[in-house]
């Protein structure tokens, strides 16, 4: 009877996980897209009271709803990456967790001057910028795959 209520709970926090990361999947770029544009701000109080005074409370509700699901995809993300590829377990529980929420901290708190400064760049940057971005993706895509050998190989 036990294993039968675990493979349960196994199946719903795997639902769960799908369901958030669908959310993630829609809410981040959009959000993030709307924060460059200034379309939003990214201070959730702010876009309650605007959303608030145009469409009432259950629509600022849902706004702060996606709010918490923008800043919590970096901890997430953070928390998903330590436990998939550090296999040795050399962070606990509760240190892991305090790294997620420092990278949901910091980027909460950088997120408005790095959109003010690559909204200030002057046209010429934005090639630059997305060639840049790519030469680091593609390293760290690489250093994800050797690190993801080693661990396999360990």
């Amino acid at each position: 009877m036990r294993t039968q209520e675990s493979g349960r709970m196994r199946y719903v926090w795997i639902a769960v996980a799908w369901i958030y990361g669908l959310q993630a999947f829609l809410m981040f770029p959009s959000l993030l897209g709307e924060i460059y544009r200034q379309e939003q701000s990214p201070w959730p109080w702010e876009a309650y009271v605007r959303s608030t005074a145009r469409h009432g409370t259950g629509d600022a509700v849902f706004g702060v709803y996606c709010y918490a699901v923008f800043y919590s995809v970096p901890a997430v993300l953070t928390w998903i990456s330590f436990r998939r590829f550090v296999k040795r377990k050399p962070v606990d529980g509760i240190t892991l967790s305090l790294i997620s929420l420092w990278v949901a901290c910091s980027f909460g708190f950088l997120l408005p001057s790095c959109t003010a400064f690559v909204r200030e760049l002057p046209d010429a940057w934005n090639g630059w910028l997305t060639i840049l971005w790519l030469v680091i993706s593609g390293f760290m895509c690489v250093l994800l795959w050797v690190i993801f050998k080693e661990q396999r190989r360990n």
